[in-house]
């Protein structure tokens, strides 16, 4: 076994292991707003710099349950634009119930099957914080570059602090994420409110959830690349 095939199998067990725990109730409610913002912001971002939205083909490396893929679906994205690909196998599963039709697919590694430059976008939700080895994320980063089209735009979405209670996840700071490319994301916008403290507001009630994400300091960074 490969040194990336071990270390992938190791992320899938993390994710496997994540997915049987489940969330208290703040927890839930903060991410609903934590994922309504990112949401908007990213199809903002490729409004913005891909004329051809309606016509565009994206790839969501690290899928997970395919949640973004049904997202971008509703958004009006052909299902025929759209694929992913996760290291989980209950995941593609949940992925594939999800979005009959979608190009869904089992990962092994970094390497992506897919063919260079297949796609206009491609996505990775806080993935490049899961992969421990530099290695790893770098060769990961190098084939999203590979399967988008040159004017294309890679977008990265992760946690920018650490949280020390989980020892699986690295902080993916600007200088991290320099280092995926060899040079600076063309942009990177602070996202995310502090999850503790938006979370508990949203249950006592939703205004109050909404408000202290206005105020709360932001734990995430959406960065992209033109291919």
């Amino acid at each position: 076994m490969s040194g990336h095939d071990k270390e992938s199998r190791d992320i899938s067990r993390v994710f496997a292991a994540r997915d049987r725990k489940q969330r208290p109730k703040w927890v839930t409610e903060g991410y609903r707003i934590l994922t309504a913002e990112r949401r908007a912001l990213t199809v903002g971002l490729v409004k913005r710099h891909l004329p051809h939205f309606g016509k565009a083909s994206l790839v969501d490396v690290g899928c997970g349950g395919g949640l973004d893929i049904e997202w971008w679906r509703r958004e009006g994205w052909p299902t025929d634009r759209l694929a992913g690909i996760d290291l989980n196998e209950e995941r593609v599963a949940a992925a594939r119930a999800r979005n009959p039709g979608v190009d869904l697919r089992l990962g092994t590694g970094p390497i992506l099957p897919f063919a260079e430059g297949a796609f206009d976008v491609a996505t990775a939700s806080t993935v490049f914080s899961s992969i421990p080895s530099v290695d790893s994320r770098r060769t990961l980063f190098g084939e999203m570059s590979r399967i988008v089209r040159p004017g294309g735009l890679l977008i990265v979405y992760d946690f920018v602090i650490r949280n020390p209670r989980n020892p699986d996840v690295v902080a993916m700071t600007r200088a991290r994420l320099t280092e995926l490319a060899g040079h600076a994301p063309d942009a990177s916008v602070p996202v995310s409110p502090f999850l503790p403290a938006v979370g508990p507001a949203a249950i006592l009630h939703p205004a109050l959830g909404r408000a202290v994400a206005r105020i709360a300091p932001r734990t995430h960074l959406l960065s992209f690349w033109r291919a």
